[in-house]
Formats: C-alpha cells, sequence, structure tokens
C-alpha cells in the first residue's frame, strides 16, 4: 500500500520551519545567556533544487536586560516539497544583516565600525554571499 503525501505551499513551510526553530531555540538562549530579541523568516531557493526553502534570522539580547546585541544568526530549512529539515546554522562573530536570496545564493551584509562610529551605527558595510558546506554555512 503507498502511502500519498500531499506537497505543502511555501507558507506551510515556513509554518513547520519556525515550530522546529521554536522547539530548538531554547538551547540557542542557554548557549548565550540571553533572550530572543528579533526573529524573522525569508523563504528563497537556496539549495538549488527549484523549491522555496525557508531561512529565519535571528538576534539575541542579555537575559539581564539592557540592549547590546550579544549574538545572531541564521538557521537554513530545506524545503523538499513534502516537509523541512534543518541543514544549517550560521553565528557570525562579526554584526551582520540578512539581505536577500537570489540566484540560489544567500548575502549578507557584514557590518563593522569606522573609527568615529557610534555604538548602534557602524558605517562600513561590506556584501558576503555564504557558502554552504554540509551543515557549515560561512
Amino acid at each position: 500500500m503507498q502511502i500519498i503525501r500531499h506537497k505543502i505551499s511555501t507558507n506551510d513551510a515556513v509554518r513547520l520551519a519556525e515550530k522546529q526553530f521554536k522547539n530548538y531555540f531554547p538551547k540557542i538562549l542557554e548557549s548565550h545567556d540571553a533572550i530572543l530579541d528579533i526573529q524573522e523568516s525569508y523563504t528563497g531557493d537556496f539549495t538549488g533544487d527549484g523549491i522555496e526553502d525557508v531561512l529565519i534570522y535571528f538576534s539575541l539580547s542579555p537575559s539581564g536586560g539592557g540592549n547590546a546585541l550579544v549574538g545572531q544568526g541564521l538557521t537554513l530549512y530545506q524545503n523538499n516539497g513534502y516537509d523541512v529539515k534543518v541543514i544549517a546554522g550560521y553565528e557570525s562573530h562579526n554584526l551582520f544583516q540578512f539581505d536577500k536570496i537570489s540566484n540560489g545564493k544567500i548575502y549578507v551584509e557584514k557590518l563593522d565600525y569606522a573609527e568615529n562610529d557610534g555604538h548602534y551605527c557602524p558605517s562600513i558595510h561590506t556584501e558576503h554571499i555564504l557558502t554552504i558546506s554540509g551543515s557549515n554555512v560561512y
């Protein structure tokens, strides 16, 4: 007897990825002694199979309060059309911001401070294309 699997929509893929992220996220918080500041989901085909995958961007603030950024990262979920699975995570030691998914590539902007920049205003923005190799992203 053959099991019929129904294809999922991109919105369904996002919901499934966000559910998986929610289940794993307490481990990330614990390892950084932090709380969630921002969580945003994006879609685009970064695995090259013609199906919209899901990327979740997150940033972390100190659990004791304050407005410092203590961590940020990306979690990548491959959508095979029927389900999603986490394939990699990206946490940089540098500040960055997600830019876009285009032509099978994930673009971020690395942010650096010039000598006279204020704490919230890094003025050096450098485009960086992430490379996915197995479960590593760099």
